[in-house]
């Protein structure tokens, strides 16, 4: 009765548009860090792999991602004591200045707040319009960071004391071969994927349609980016289903991801009813 109750609240849910699909996914090898926005920023001094590492064209379908990882306390710069944060969070419209037009940006969490402690993502996507002059674009985030004190504080990223640096967004003309992009074309860098059944069950399948056998990471995790489950195995060519031993997963609303040794890769979403 309980499991069947809360399945129909999830499926409410998912109709009426609450539960929304990731629009991007945290990169979990910064779930261990101390925050705060990955890549840092450029600095030619003390930091020059980092900044956004592709190039955007007119016309161009392009996409770059930042994941979030929200410290549990923030060391200021004149206060001697660490302050414990409560969240960090960016308005849903505008709170990244100079993209280019043709450009706009989405988080996962869908209401850009970050909890203290919890891993999470914004990316900026779209075409860019041919309005748009070609050179550097010096993008930054602007947000609020909330302490648990209740003192709420501006927080721009790049940081002047922070974080140093700069977020530079290179806008080329149309077909420029400098162009870069991590949107994938269909058939290339993306697997065909679904889970069935989703809601899961104690055993579910992983359904994927592969090219070639191919050496294959499957790493499940929840919305603040924390691995509940990750393995490899070797899947051979053409339609496979995989077991998923799914038993011991809680309840909610979960991410799976699987790459293959080639680079491909796909990205979905587990509703558990299970516990």
């Amino acid at each position: 009765m309980v499991r069947s109750l809360l399945l129909f609240t999830i499926m409410i849910l998912v109709f009426s548009g609450r539960i929304e699909g990731q629009a991007c996914l945290p990169d979990s090898m910064y779930i261990d860090s101390s925050g705060f926005v990955f890549p840092l920023p450029y600095d030619s001094l003390n930091n020059p792999m980092g900044g956004i590492d592709k190039e955007a064209c007119i016309n161009q379908e392009f996409e770059f991602t930042w994941t979030l990882k929200v410290p549990d306390t923030v060391l200021f710069p004149g206060i001697p004591i660490p302050i414990p944060v409560d969240y960090f969070r960016i308005d849903t419209i505008g709170a990244i200045s100079n993209l280019p037009s043709g450009l706009t940006y989405k988080c996962n969490p869908p209401n850009c707040l970050f909890d203290a402690g919890s891993l999470g993502c914004v990316i900026i996507q779209g075409t860019p319009l041919p309005i748009n002059p070609v050179g550097t674009y010096d993008l930054e985030f602007v947000g609020n960071l909330k302490t648990a004190t209740g003192a709420t504080i501006p927080v721009t990223f790049p940081n002047p004391q922070l974080f140093p640096g700069h977020y530079y967004l290179k806008l080329n003309e149309e077909n420029s071969p400098n162009c870069t992009t991590s949107v994938d074309e269909p058939g290339e860098g993306m697997l065909q994927t679904r889970v069935v059944p989703n809601p899961v069950d104690a055993l579910s399948l992983l359904e994927i349609e592969l090219q070639r056998g191919a050496e294959l990471q499957i790493t499940i995790m929840d919305l603040t980016g924390r691995v509940f489950r990750s393995w490899h195995l070797y899947a051979p060519g053409g339609r496979q289903q995989i077991p998923l031993d799914l038993s011991a997963m809680p309840a909610g609303y979960w991410v799976y991801q699987v790459v293959a040794d080639d680079g491909k890769r796909a990205v979905g979403n587990l509703i558990s009813t299970l516990r």
